[in-house]
């Protein structure tokens, strides 16, 4: 919905990802009215129950629970093809002294809607020192592990970092450089 998008404050609806299990899928965006404005939540959701012929906005990506002040770009997802569990995942801005990160979004599918049911973070820097870049999200079906990586940008170098759930993405391991 591009419903009060101005040239003047650059929106972006761009950056999409789409998962897919049967008929049922997810699909994240970046939904910004600008990435230079006072920050705001610059990514969005949305569902499809019947094979992507429509589709429901699902507004914000979930928070609670979580240091996320907003999300603020590049929206990644995947599904656990035997679980059936979906993943949302973003970087985002977090509380705290000027704070950046990942952060993940898992949900799932019953009586025809989709419900977001857990959010967490994956890593989580201050953004004077570190800035996060490019993730991406992956889950195995077989064991229900979920793996994540970025780019991590710092002042004594850059590198890809990688980090894996075994709770479905309640917890993460300590991030390691790959």
């Amino acid at each position: 919905d591009k419903t009060g998008d101005t040239a003047a404050n650059n929106p972006g609806q761009c950056e999409t990802s789409i998962a897919f299990l049967g008929q049922n899928g997810i699909c994240g965006w970046n939904d910004g009215q600008g990435f230079y404005l006072t920050p705001t939540d610059v990514q969005g959701w949305g569902y499809t129950t019947n094979g992507g012929q429509t589709w429901t906005d699902g507004g914000i990506p979930l928070k609670t629970g979580t240091t996320i002040n907003y999300w603020s770009s590049d929206p990644v997802t995947c599904v656990n093809e035997k679980t059936g569990d979906f993943f949302y995942c973003g970087l985002t801005s977090n509380s705290g002294s000027n704070n950046n990160g990942v952060g993940i979004v898992r949900g799932h599918f019953a009586a025809g809607s989709y419900s977001q049911d857990l959010a967490s973070m994956v890593s989580a820097g201050p953004s004077s020192s570190a800035s996060y870049d490019k993730q991406w999200i992956a889950v195995d079906s077989l064991t229900g592990t979920v793996y994540v990586t970025w780019t991590l940008f710092t002042t004594s170098g850059n590198s890809i970092q990688f980090s894996r759930s075994t709770d479905n993405g309640a917890t993460w391991s300590a991030p390691k450089q790959i």
